[in-house]
């Protein structure tokens, strides 16, 4: 997407859809966006990231996915496979 407070968008193992992933307050979410559009995952994860900009100036607060649903827990293991990083075009994959 861009530059720092940007996030990303990343497809996870075992899900044909975008996830939108972000840092609130330091904790990082992960919700999905429910498309495996790439146009409207990016459409998705904007709206995402301006509900986060939103709650740094004060105007709405932030309301966190739901838990167990976007965000990581401990004993989630993620791992890059090849053609992920900066551009964001690789896969992220997940293990529970």
């Amino acid at each position: 997407m861009g530059g720092r407070g940007q996030g990303t968008l990343a497809k996870f193992e075992g899900s044909p859809n975008w996830g939108s992933c972000y840092y609130v307050r330091g904790v990082e979410h992960r919700p999905s966006t429910g498309t495996p559009d790439l146009k409207k995952a990016k459409r998705i994860h904007k709206q995402n990231l301006d509900e986060v900009a939103a709650d740094r100036q004060g105007l709405k607060p932030y309301l966190t996915p739901p838990a167990g649903r976007g965000s990581t827990s401990s004993s989630t293991t993620w791992r890059r496979t090849p053609g992920s990083g900066r551009s964001g075009r690789g896969r992220v994959s997940c293990r529970t």
